[in-house]
């Protein structure tokens, strides 16, 4: 491994035609071949309370958070002091849809542990569109309906939320109060990207091709959450 070598730090900003990056503290490095493989961020869609009073499954100290907040939440039940514990999930794509099926078993285990009466605790799972895995076929989408259903998850469907308070939502069709609400509503790509003078489609994704080089640049290739792949054989995005 002698060939290969690691650097830490914050990218400002990418230079293209002189080929070099440059680094938060001033430094720069130069490269021959660069591949852009930021991420990506939570997309809030400008929800009004939506950034300050929901919790991200973004990264390992917001999944403990989670996780802190539902022992929380059923040791208050194991004391009385709440009567229901409301559990909300925003965004019923692939990580909407993993994040309720494993919390109704998690809580299901928790609560058997600690003799609680199942039904105390109550997981909901919202989505503005009108099928959970909105990207999957139809085939997918009905058979996870279905095991959530038997699961014991309460989807809603076509439920636009457009406020989020401290313990409530508002939505289109109504208000939904919540002890615990976790935002999986979707992603944007890295916003550092935006000051890059690189090809981007309306959603600030990089644009590349079936070999994943970056449209109009020989030496710059992009891949992950925040590329934009349009697969030819079906003339769709490609998920990230």
């Amino acid at each position: 491994y002698q060939q290969l070598r690691f650097r830490q730090g914050l990218v400002n900003a990418l230079e293209i035609h002189d080929q070099y990056v440059v680094f938060e503290d001033g430094h720069t490095l130069r490269y021959d071949q660069l591949v852009v493989s930021l991420g990506s961020e939570p997309e809030f869609y400008n929800i009004e309370g939506l950034a300050d009073h929901a919790l991200m499954l973004k990264t390992v100290p917001e999944a403990l958070m989670v996780r802190d907040r539902i022992d929380d939440l059923v040791k208050k039940l194991e004391n009385s002091e709440y009567k229901l514990g409301r559990i909300v999930i925003g965004g019923a794509g692939a990580t909407g849809v993993e994040t309720a099926s494993e919390l109704v078993n998690s809580i299901n285990c928790h609560c058997e542990k600690l003799k609680l009466c199942h039904g105390k605790i109550e997981v909901t799972l919202l989505e503005a569109g009108p099928n959970v895995l909105g990207p999957f076929p139809s085939v997918l989408q009905k058979w996870a309906l279905k095991r959530m259903i038997e699961l014991g998850v309460n989807v809603q469907t076509n439920t636009v939320i457009t406020k989020v308070e401290s313990d409530n939502l508002i939505t289109k069709e109504g208000n939904i109060p919540f002890d615990l609400c976790i935002w999986t509503g979707g992603v944007r790509p890295n916003s550092i990207l935006s000051t890059w003078g690189i090809p981007k489609d309306a959603r600030g994704r990089i644009i590349v091709d079936e070999y994943l080089k970056v449209t109009g640049l020989e030496n710059v290739y992009a891949l992950g959450d925040n590329t934009a792949f349009t697969d030819k054989n079906t003339d769709k995005l490609a998920p990230g």
